[in-house]
């Protein structure tokens, strides 16, 4: 506990990505190193806002980001929740969203845990924006936050609905469809916090995941056969990303035969959006139409969501029905105005007890599922 002479105690948990990172010698490529980056000794003034541990869990691209990953680092927050009030993850910006996702999705969260990166590496760069970042993450995992967040550039994001949307800006993540949870500046704003710390310990959901997805994103021309060779993979959950509000082809070329094949074969469909604002909804014949062929609407939650989501909720049952009410069901904000009317039977998580059963979800296990 917190006293009024102590700092709050707040442990980093280094994933990896370019914050990370020190060019090549030879190439000047930017890539992880063994050595690693000691945060502590390049930032010693994060000493003032919090008292502060490391983990190194990983240092790589977060272009190697996994799975397996994401039920370790939950497993971690579980494990060492007793010791700390507050988590920051470091993470690499090209998949920090799907990170962010799982995490919200495997874990319920009583203190706030904070995932960032940077554009730029931690060291070697003089206007890098890591060291803000960083600061701003330590500061934010002391607050009276009770969920996944990213701290990145100048705001505070809900972790669920998260979205890298540029390459090159500094403030290179937004959360589509939904509000900031605060902002940076000379003083700190939480201005959209709905989930404060709670009393309650860290319980994990589940961490098991099953990865037999597919995803696609549909275009004029593209030929339904694309479904066709997925549902012959073996596949047991495919997201398409419609146009607009979710419409696919019901003409020529139509998906309908192929995602109804599908959905009869027990595979889980889901329809997504291709567009960043807004969400699936039931505006035009073409939409309804994949619904009636038996496809789940994703309503408006981010593509990073949608898919990560997917594989949890097969990862709990190959129920078609239960993954249904997984899916649609909000477990950490990642539905908004767009949600569906839930039923009232929700399936049962299953929650993980030991850290070594991390073995459930090797890629061995997910592919058999």
């Amino acid at each position: 506990m917190t006293t009024a002479r102590s700092k709050p105690k707040v442990l980093i948990v280094n994933m990896g990505g370019t914050i990370l990172m020190r060019p090549n010698p030879t190439t000047g490529l930017l890539e992880p190193t063994a050595a690693g980056i000691d945060i502590l000794n390049e930032m010693p003034y994060l000493g003032h806002i919090a008292e502060l541990d490391v983990l190194n869990l990983y240092n790589v691209d977060s272009s190697d980001t996994q799975p397996e990953m994401w039920a370790e680092l939950a497993l971690v927050i579980r494990e060492r929740q007793d010791e700390y009030n507050g988590f920051v993850v470091t993470h690499g910006t090209d998949t920090l969203a799907y990170t962010a996702s799982a995490l919200s999705l495997m874990l319920d969260l009583t203190k706030p845990v904070i995932v960032t990166g940077s554009q730029l590496p931690l060291v070697g760069h003089v206007a890098t924006d890591a060291m803000l970042n960083l600061a701003h993450a330590v500061e934010a995992a002391t607050l009276d936050i009770g969920e996944v967040a990213v701290a990145f550039g100048p705001v505070l994001l809900r972790g669920s609905r998260v979205h890298k949307h540029s390459e090159y800006h500094f403030d290179a993540f937004s959360t589509p469809n939904a509000p900031l949870l605060g902002e940076f500046g000379i003083r700190t704003r939480l201005t959209g916090i709905e989930v404060p710390k709670r009393s309650h310990r860290i319980e994990l959901r589940n961490v098991t995941m099953n990865l037999k997805v597919q995803q696609l994103s549909i275009f004029p021309g593209m030929s339904p056969q694309v479904i066709e060779q997925a549902i012959a993979a073996g596949i047991k959950g495919l997201v398409i990303h419609g146009y607009g509000a979710g419409n696919v082809p019901t003409g020529h070329r139509s998906l309908l035969p192929a995602i109804a094949r599908a959905t009869e074969e027990g595979i889980t469909v889901v329809i997504s959006t291709q567009c960043t604002q807004g969400g699936v909804e039931v505006l035009y014949a073409t939409g309804q139409a994949a619904i009636d062929a038996g496809a789940i609407s994703a309503g408006d939650m981010t593509q990073e969501m949608t898919i990560v989501k997917l594989m949890w909720a097969l990862g709990q049952s190959s129920s078609l029905a239960d993954v249904r009410q997984i899916m649609e069901r909000t477990y950490a904000h990642e539905h908004s105005r767009y949600s569906p009317t839930l039923p009232q039977h929700q399936p049962q998580l299953t929650s993980i007890k030991h850290a070594q059963e991390i073995s459930s979800i090797s890629v061995g296990a997910v592919a058999s599922n």
